[in-house]
């Protein structure tokens, strides 16, 4: 009797551990909060050229470049692959645009005044 006493409260700790785990990993992912991606805008184009985030996180687009950057959804000239994704406006060196995402999807932009400057946002 004690033997299979001592093998049934051992295979019940073992279970509260495995549960207790469980409970800790879900803990840990609702934990996670919004976040900023940086893509900087070059004299060669966007770089990183895509990037990959979550639904609810934002880029910020930052113009290291010597040109104008003007951040805009495709397709060009209408924006409307994603709308409201649109700098509205051209920012010289040093200036930035923030979108936050909240639709998944692959959304591509370009930069307005340069169109072949392209690049990628996922968005998951």
């Amino acid at each position: 009797k004690n033997s299979n006493t001592a093998h049934t409260n051992t295979a019940s700790s073992t279970n509260l551990n495995t549960n207790t785990s469980v409970i800790n990993t879900n803990t840990a992912v609702s934990e996670s909060q919004p976040s900023t991606t940086m893509v900087a805008h070059m004299d060669a184009g966007f770089s990183p050229k895509s990037v990959a985030i979550k639904v609810g996180d934002t880029v910020k687009f930052v113009n290291e470049s010597d040109d104008l950057m003007w951040i805009a959804s495709d397709f060009h000239p209408t924006h409307q692959k994603l709308p409201g994704f649109d700098e509205k406006n051209a920012a010289g060196k040093g200036g930035s645009y923030e979108f936050t995402f909240t639709k998944a999807g692959a959304w591509t932009y370009h930069n307005h005044i340069n169109t072949l400057e392209t690049g990628a946002v996922i968005v998951e």
